[in-house]
């Protein structure tokens, strides 16, 4: 039996939201500027532009609660601006899979 698992999250922001959302929708390129220690890489493998609906993104990152490297390969599934929301598929990946059988969806609002 397949399952089809969903995460939100809400964190305190020490910055505005709008540019938040900015970085995060239209230029997923520069948060491993912003966290080099969490994230080191993002790169675009489909796509012509990094803030397009199917815009497929691997990340590189550690855990912190572990200090493991893992690997994530998201999609751009939604992208609406003017409710300032962007959500992504998780498509797989190392870690990934190994705690989510299924697609697991995040949210960014």
């Amino acid at each position: 039996m397949s399952q089809l698992q969903r995460v939100e999250d809400q964190t305190e922001l020490k910055c505005d939201a709008d540019k938040f959302f900015e970085i995060w929708a239209h230029k997923p390129f520069l948060v491993p500027k912003m966290c080099p220690n969490k994230i080191q890489k993002a790169e675009l493998n489909e796509g012509e532009c990094w803030d397009r609906v199917g815009a497929v993104i691997t990340w590189n990152y550690v855990i912190d609660e572990v200090g493991e490297r893992a690997i994530v390969k998201t999609k751009i599934e939604e992208l609406n601006d003017e409710n300032r929301c962007v959500r992504y598929s998780h498509l797989g990946g190392k870690i990934v899979e190994k705690y989510y059988k299924e697609t697991l969806i995040s949210k960014i609002q």
